[in-house]
């Protein structure tokens, strides 16, 4: 979905509408869908990144609250950068990487790879980082 389609021109203002609709608790489940349904409309299979992306960060801030000790907390933080910069890598940096080994080296025992890169996935994984 384009930010200048007749599709946003009606998706912006349901989601506005249904935000200020619902009380400030819930706020945050509006914009989580809505922002799940925009990025679907762009490429759907590209879901089960931001959604596994969500769910690691998720579980892992969580585990970080629930324990005192400073190990456990640096592990699950652990857990989160390398999936998050994880994915970047694989889908913005591969194939730059690649083609530098080819330069270099003459060769690659590595494939190029074929991935669109999904829109905005520097953008969420350091949104990510940042909290």
């Amino acid at each position: 979905m384009l930010f200048n389609s007749l599709l946003f021109l009606v998706f912006f203002p349901a989601v506005a509408l249904m935000h200020a609709s619902v009380s400030h608790q819930h706020r945050w489940k509006v914009l989580l869908i809505a922002s799940y349904a925009f990025y679907m409309a762009w490429h759907p299979s590209y879901i089960l990144l931001i959604v596994a992306s969500t769910l690691v960060d998720y579980v892992a801030a969580h585990r970080m609250a629930d324990t005192d000790r400073k190990r456990k907390r640096n592990i699950y933080l652990a857990i989160s950068l390398t999936s998050n910069l994880g994915l970047l890598s694989v889908f913005k940096y591969y194939n730059f990487f690649n083609d530098t080994v080819v330069a270099v080296f003459g060769g690659s025992f590595l494939p190029k790879s074929e991935l669109l890169l999904p829109v905005g996935i520097s953008f969420y994984t350091f949104q990510t980082l940042a909290y």
